[in-house]
């Protein structure tokens, strides 16, 4: 069950996945794990949208004028956001206008 739950989280298709099928799961267990999955489909499976992200604004000009120190400074604070399992949501000038957490 373990198993079948890292698959599903990490976004593999256990429909297809031969560690599933292989033999190491009996036909009970895989019934309770495709159960599972269809009860929690919509979980899984639906576009995910953030709840309150930080906006990480990608500027293409400065990118443009500064590159080395923009990529420098973008993937420093990308890392440190991931780091600090902060959630954050990259802002561009097209999205912008949809952008609905903390700049």
């Amino acid at each position: 069950m373990n198993l079948a739950t890292s698959e599903v989280m990490a976004g593999a298709n256990s429909g297809r996945s031969r560690t599933l099928h292989a033999g190491s799961n009996d036909l009970p267990t895989r019934r309770k794990i495709f159960s599972w999955i269809h009860a929690h489909e919509k979980t899984f499976y639906l576009p995910r949208r953030p709840i309150h992200p930080i906006g990480v604004y990608f500027s293409p000009a400065t990118r443009n004028f500064y590159a080395e120190d923009f990529v420098r400074s973008y993937r420093g604070i990308l890392i440190l956001l991931m780091q600090k399992h902060v959630e954050f949501q990259i802002v561009t000038p097209r999205t912008i206008t949809d952008f609905q957490g903390e700049p």
